[in-house]
């Protein structure tokens, strides 16, 4: 596919009560992810009205907000990309991975 063809893929029918498939792709920020470790999520955080996403080459958690753009959650994220509870602490430490 050529660059700047992006186009959502739709792969179960629960997705039409969320968007229009049709919408174009939004690049909300770019840099993350790496050739160690991907960026991971997004999740929104309903509370705080942002979304979360882990990168995970640079060891970070990040956020974006709407009409602010992109800034840092929290560093070090002790190599764990998933998000548990209010304060955003990791569930568990893959097995094999150092902090």
């Amino acid at each position: 596919m050529a660059e700047g063809a992006k186009r959502i893929e739709q792969l179960a029918p629960e997705l039409d009560r969320i968007i229009e498939i049709s919408q174009p792709i939004q690049e909300l920020a770019d840099g993350f992810g790496g050739p160690q470790g991907p960026a991971e999520g997004p999740v929104w955080w309903h509370d705080g009205g942002y979304l979360v996403f882990s990168d995970i080459h640079n060891n970070r958690r990040m956020k974006y907000e709407p009409g602010k753009g992109v800034s840092m959650l929290l560093e070090p994220t002790t190599a764990a990309a998933d998000l548990c509870g209010r304060d955003l602490r990791p569930c568990a430490r893959p097995v094999g991975h150092s902090l």
